[in-house]
């Protein structure tokens, strides 16, 4: 019986470029050190099934990387992709963790681009030094430097792009914060108008409901002075009429006649003409004055013309 020796071949069950592409979601190359990543927030990569962060990864065949116990829970009751609902070519995963410490230690002792051209520079210098054969030295040194020229421009132009890029985005900045700037001031100015159109319509408001009110009371006003004056006209009036009554009853007429001259001027409302009739007839005098009068209230005074009473209220 012969043993067969098993070769293992990751890319059997899972292709290089899932790999890589996992691997490239958890860590980062800087320099000659391989760094967890972590995106401008801060945030470290997630279980999609748990959403904590990634402490034992592993690949799926779905190309997807998750959390191994919260995937290995998982397979036991599904055999379809958490991410992609589709059904799993098969339930293997693959750990991510030895992957990544193995291209940390190549990184950590392979010579890079520059470090190797810094290396072979440093050791063509140091021989150019110690050498005897100048020619010879001078060809080496030549040498190293011509190869370590290109990427060394290269570089050289990648970091004028970058220094470029830096100063637009600065720029940019510059202008985003001087633009809200100006939207915030153009806001707080529109703000203020409002208020200030709103203050002096409330104002408005108030002055013209102010000289409503004032007209208004100057109107009740005029209108008490007039019934004012209306009630001393009627009074009298009344006082007249009452004399003219008493003086008729007595018979005096040289009475009546002085009353009708000290009172019926054309600014009373007195009938002249009917006194007057009422003297050259010798009629009533009560009936003129009934005549004469207004509709009033019935008041004593009233009352006593009305029924010819002898004996009358003086104001």
């Amino acid at each position: 019986m012969t043993n067969e020796i098993e070769v293992q071949n990751v890319a059997v069950h899972f292709h290089p470029e899932a790999v890589g592409a996992a691997l490239a979601r958890l860590w980062v190359v800087e320099g000659q050190d391989l760094l967890p990543a972590v995106d401008v927030r801060g945030v470290v990569p997630e279980c999609p099934i748990s959403l904590e962060p990634l402490t034992d990864p592993v690949l799926l065949g779905d190309g997807c990387v998750y959390e191994r116990r919260s995937i290995l829970r998982w397979l036991r009751e599904n055999n379809t992709g958490p991410c992609t609902n589709n059904v799993l070519p098969h339930k293997r995963v693959l750990k991510l963790a030895p992957l990544g410490e193995a291209i940390a230690a190549f990184l950590r002792t392979a010579d890079g681009v520059f470090t190797g051209m810094a290396a072979r520079l440093s050791k063509a210098v140091s021989q150019a030094a110690a050498s005897d054969d100048f020619e010879e030295a001078l060809f080496q040194l030549e040498a190293r430097m011509a190869e370590s020229d290109a990427p060394l421009k290269n570089w050289q132009d990648t970091w004028r792009r970058a220094e470029d890029q830096v100063n637009k985005l600065r720029h940019k900045i510059v202008r985003r914060r001087a633009a809200m700037c100006i939207q915030s001031h153009a806001r707080i100015v529109c703000a203020r108008r409002r208020v200030r159109t709103k203050r002096a319509t409330v104002q408005a408001l108030h002055k013209a409901a102010s000289q409503i009110q004032s007209a208004w009371r100057r109107s009740l006003e005029r209108h008490r002075q007039y019934g004012i004056l209306q009630m001393e006209e009627q009074r009298r009036k009344l006082i007249l009429f009452t004399n003219l009554v008493v003086a008729s009853r007595k018979g005096n007429n040289e009475l009546i006649r002085k009353l009708i001259e000290k009172r019926a001027d054309v600014n009373r409302s007195v009938d002249r003409t009917l006194v007057s009739a009422a003297l050259e007839t010798k009629a009533d005098i009560s009936s003129i004055c009934r005549k004469g009068m207004e509709p009033m209230s019935n008041t004593p005074l009233q009352e006593s013309i009305k029924y010819g009473a002898r004996h009358t209220v003086r104001s």
